[in-house]
């Protein structure tokens, strides 16, 4: 086995899924040691990110509703969630997909050498924080009734900073 498969194996760990978070936002260094770990993982992070978001959702729709019996309190949380995994995953996935080509855009003109493939599983960690400041924006929304100018831009922008910071990091290496 050559030396770049045996580096890889070492850093293609097994990390768990709120370490991850943490290192999503906190840790952009090991955004290398994660895209390592391959798609599937950054598949089930994210899939596990949207679920965890729609619960907490799908909690405010069913607290407003103020149903009382539990039967159709479960109901109306099942409805909520299914509802917002697949608002959250066709956003989210929108995002990811239109942020990792325009990053993939970049890297041909800096001539980096990245693949799609990379800047894919890059995207997925970068817009972890971006998720969690929508959550926390449409509970502030429905009980303050203010709305942010621009705030999806200015969400979108903290997606491209975490980004910038990694195509920085990879054309120093170059």
């Amino acid at each position: 086995m050559n030396e770049k498969n045996d580096n890889k194996n070492v850093t293609a760990k097994n990390i768990k899924f709120y370490k991850k978070i943490w290192y999503s936002i906190a840790k952009t260094d090991k955004y290398e040691e994660m895209t390592n770990e391959g798609l599937l993982s950054a598949a089930k992070y994210f899939l596990t990110l949207i679920a965890i978001l729609s619960v907490i959702l799908s909690s405010l729709g069913t607290a407003i509703s103020g149903i009382k019996n539990v039967n159709d309190f479960l109901t109306n949380m099942c409805a909520y969630i299914i509802s917002y995994i697949i608002i959250l995953f066709l956003i989210l996935g929108f995002y990811v997909i239109v942020i990792s080509i325009s990053c993939k855009i970049v890297d041909i003109i800096l001539k980096l050498k990245g693949t799609y493939k990379l800047w894919l599983l890059n995207t997925i960690y970068a817009i972890t924080l971006s998720a969690i400041i929508l959550v926390v924006y449409t509970f502030f929304q429905y009980f303050t009734k203010i709305m942010i100018p621009y705030f999806e831009t200015i969400n979108m922008l903290i997606i491209y900073i975490y980004l910038g910071i990694i195509l920085r990091k990879r054309k120093e290496k170059k």
